[in-house]
């Protein structure tokens, strides 16, 4: 085995993460825009979409070293840091993942709103 796993066409490669996080990318940034433009369809602004990935982001890059600066201990940092990063983001990002979910799937706004006409009503 040399490492490398297939999932569809995404190649998850141990050696070279900078491509895998690059088709990761790739991937990400048209499927938040649908999402924003959806947002936009149902007259909701685009943070609830990036909510999900912003506040685990935050909480896994920050909040460890808030905690570590605190105590003054990097013991009680990697403790914290393994039960936050184990626990408790993977439970707020399904959360606010359901969320934007149920948003995504909620009937347009009826007429235009602030981002524009409601798409299922303009006539070419």
């Amino acid at each position: 085995m040399n490492g490398n796993r297939v999932y569809g066409w995404l190649l998850l490669n141990v050696r070279n993460i900078p491509v895998s996080m690059l088709q990761l990318l790739l991937i990400f940034i048209p499927v938040y825009a649908a999402a924003v433009r959806r947002m936009h369809d149902t007259g909701r602004s685009w943070v609830p979409a990036a909510m999900p990935f912003l506040v685990p982001s935050l909480l896994v890059f920050v909040i460890p070293f808030v905690v570590a600066l605190i105590t003054a201990n990097a013991g009680e940092m990697f403790k914290g840091f393994f039960i936050l990063t184990l626990f408790v983001v993977p439970a707020i990002f399904l959360v606010m993942f359901s969320r934007l979910i149920w948003m995504l799937t909620r009937i347009s706004q009826p007429g235009p709103n602030k981002y524009g006409p409601n798409p299922t009503e303009v006539t070419i």
